[in-house]
Formats: C-alpha cells, structure tokens, sequence
C-alpha cells in the first residue's frame, strides 16, 4: 500500500484513491474523483449555497428539475475548482504526421 496523503485527506491505496465521505471511507478510480469528493464533502453547504444564488439572479425557480440539475453541475464545478489541478498533455503520446 502506498500511504501518500494529500492535503484533501486522499490516500492512494492498492491502485486507487481513498477518501473520507460522509464520514465513512470510500475508494476512487482516480485521484481527481476523491479530491473533488473530499472537497464536496467538507465544502457542500457552500457550494450550494453558491449555485442556488447563481441559478436565483437568473430568475430560476431553484425547485425545477432543470435548476436542480444546473445546481448539480454548478456544485461539481465548485469541488472541482478548489482543488489542485493536474492539466493533462494535449496529445499525449501521439506525434504529428510527416509529410
């Protein structure tokens, strides 16, 4: 097992990502996954608070199933933003065609 913790409570565990959930231990495929879940775990209230206030100055009823999955998506974004980018290489790998 390799015991690498993040400043977000992520361990990498066997091959994939540990992270405290709703108080309870869950495994992740990707590291990025358990960031973001960490992070919406410490940090929900907020960013819904956030995206209700956005979705409310564009008059939407925060109670509609089209706000509610803006809402969604909004919180998302929010858990990503805050936590560490790794920007993943245009093209990895694959070398331009010689003419």
């Amino acid at each position: 097992m390799t015991d690498t913790l993040n400043t977000n409570g992520v361990v990498e565990c066997f091959g994939k990502f540990a992270a405290q959930v709703n108080g309870k231990v869950k495994l992740f495929d990707s590291r990025g996954e358990a960031e973001s879940a960490a992070i919406l775990d410490a940090q929900e209230g907020n960013f819904v608070q956030q995206a209700e206030a956005y979705c409310l100055s564009r008059e939407l009823d925060i109670t509609s199933k089209m706000a509610k999955g803006r809402i969604n998506v909004i919180v998302d974004f929010l858990a990503y933003s805050a936590g560490p980018k790794e920007v993943p290489a245009v093209n990895a790998g694959f070398a331009p065609d010689a003419f």
